[in-house]
């Protein structure tokens, strides 16, 4: 449940704000493509596309918070971030690879924190191939992956799982 709350889709929102902003039956979803409604600890000051966005201190929230200012920046980047982090230009990087991961612990410069969170990891078949549409060839397809490879040589610190019990089929490409 904490898992859906706290992702975009089920985020929480002013209604009262988002009512006065509806056009027809869009609930406010038109306005809030350019501008914002939330309810948390932060408010949205400045927001640049692929750049960064700025979040301010809601002093209003119903807890004291530390930060005064939180400055997130799009570094899609993974060595890139590990280059940032290793200078000091930002404090927190997300989405490092496993070696990036690995070398910085290594130095020990820094500290590596593991916050586990739900994540949707599927293979993907179409089914309008007759041979990918039976059942049987799905369960195959879910057994030929070596999950445990992967997770010990290509995501060893960034992900824990197991084998699948669901295979996504599409009517698709």
């Amino acid at each position: 449940m904490l898992n859906v709350l706290g992702s975009w889709p089920a985020s929480v929102l002013d209604r009262k704000l988002l009512e006065s902003h509806a056009k027809g039956n869009d609930f406010g979803n038109e306005w809030l493509k350019t501008n914002e409604a939330g309810s948390g600890a932060y408010k949205l000051v400045k927001w640049t596309a692929n750049d960064s966005i700025v979040l301010q201190r809601f002093d209003g929230y119903r807890m004291p918070l530390a930060m005064k200012r939180i400055v997130l920046r799009h570094v899609p980047e993974a060595s890139s971030q590990r280059l940032m982090i290793e200078n000091g230009d930002i404090d927190i990087a997300r989405d490092l690879s496993s070696d990036n991961l690995a070398t910085l612990t290594k130095k020990g410069t820094i500290r590596v924190t593991s916050v586990p969170q739900a994540t949707l990891m599927y293979l993907r078949l179409n089914n309008k191939n007759p041979n990918l549409a039976k059942p049987d060839v799905q369960e195959v397809m879910k057994w030929l992956i070596d999950y445990n490879g992967i997770q010990q040589n290509i995501v060893r610190t960034t992900y824990k799982g197991k084998r699948p019990s669901c295979l996504q089929v599409s009517s698709g490409r």
